[in-house]
């Protein structure tokens, strides 16, 4: 190992438990379980927040937020966004297009900066796009700034917003303005899921990332009413952006996905305008949540018992129990452990492929 790598490796060992990683083009920020945010890349565009444009090979605490416990973190193209355990926020790196949403003048900031856009407001989230940024409040209501060409923002036809504005979704029958739960933010589109679980979209759609049935541009935010076999959407619990993709999972740990790229269904670079169940790999799983970057996605399944049969059996022993569930695997590193007291074994299992 050289010494560059060794010290990069002493320096991820000092930050201690990672809560959150999130990438940019150039530059990694992590937040760690204490709150600090640790930064490092080029430093192109003053994204590392360090100060300037200079670069830090190995990760460096952002000194600027010391004082303040960070909650969550979010990374555009070449800008950064931090969430604190106050309801601030802050952002710094590029803002040619509005990113930053701090004035309309700043385009770009080597230090994290407040964005005095949200004095006396609280916000419990924030999503980066590519060139734009997404908060919600604690009142559920969607803000968006930056770059808003393609429609990624959803307040109509322009090309920038310098300071967050926010973002109004409507159910389309009575016209009323609906609280937002979540968003997400790809590209040059965005998704957002209400309180009660309906998804919304809009922006860029030229591969059918919106998830409408067709390829065309969305300057405000439209429900996604339908699958691709023409069933009504259930309730979803989650949504995630790619660069061109979508994907969600609704109330009974189905995962969806639709847009381009690696969405989950046969082919490497599948293209479909409307959501499209995952039904490869995905039985007897229930997924609860998901991980998505530019070009690929993680959905998590978690190991849930359902039953175990016999409840009881002879003292004797040497009972075959079946434990039924979800998010097994077929390993020779499966176990079970039967604890009594301070006593504790653990026993190899048999995976069943037909149950």
């Amino acid at each position: 190992m050289s010494y560059e790598s060794a010290h990069k490796a002493q320096n991820i060992e000092k930050m201690g438990h990672l809560q959150q990683i999130c990438c940019g083009r150039d530059h990694t920020l992590n937040l760690t379980r204490d709150g600090d945010v640790f930064s490092y890349g080029t430093g192109t565009y003053s994204a590392c927040g360090h100060g300037g444009s200079r670069a830090a090979l190995s990760p460096m605490i952002l000194k600027p937020l010391r004082d303040k416990r960070v909650v969550k973190i979010a990374c555009g193209e070449s800008h950064s966004l931090i969430l604190t355990d106050k309801c601030d926020v802050y952002s710094w790196g590029r803002g040619f297009e509005g990113q930053l949403g701090l004035s309309s003048s700043i385009e770009i900031a080597s230090t994290p900066q407040y964005i005095k856009s949200f004095y006396g407001q609280a916000v419990h989230s924030i999503e980066a796009g590519a060139y734009f940024s997404l908060a919600i409040t604690d009142n559920h209501m969607l803000y968006g700034w930056g770059e808003a060409k393609m429609g990624q923002l959803g307040l109509g036809k322009q090309r920038e917003v310098r300071t967050p504005q926010h973002i109004r979704v409507y159910e389309e029958e009575s016209k009323q303005e609906l609280k937002v739960q979540s968003c997400s933010a790809g590209f040059g589109h965005t998704a957002c899921l209400t309180e009660n679980g309906d998804l919304y979209t809009w922006g860029f759609n030229i591969y059918g990332q919106l998830g409408l049935g067709d390829k065309n541009t969305r300057w405000y935010p439209c429900r996604v009413k339908h699958d691709i076999s023409q069933h009504n959407m259930q309730r979803q619990i989650k949504v995630k952006c790619s660069n061109y993709g979508t994907f969600s999972i609704d109330q009974n740990g189905h995962p969806y996905s639709w847009g381009k790229g690696c969405l989950g269904h046969r082919g490497t670079n599948s293209i479909f305008d409307l959501p499209k169940m995952i039904e490869i790999n995905t039985d007897n799983r229930i997924f609860t949540d998901m991980y998505a970057n530019d070009d690929s996605i993680l959905f998590y399944a978690p190991i849930r018992v359902y039953n175990i049969s016999p409840s009881c059996g002879p003292s004797k022993g040497n009972t075959l129990i079946s434990i039924t569930g979800t998010g097994f695997v077929n390993s020779e590193k499966l176990r079970v452990r039967f604890t009594y007291g301070d006593l504790s074994q653990e026993v190899q299992c048999m995976f069943d492929e037909q149950t």
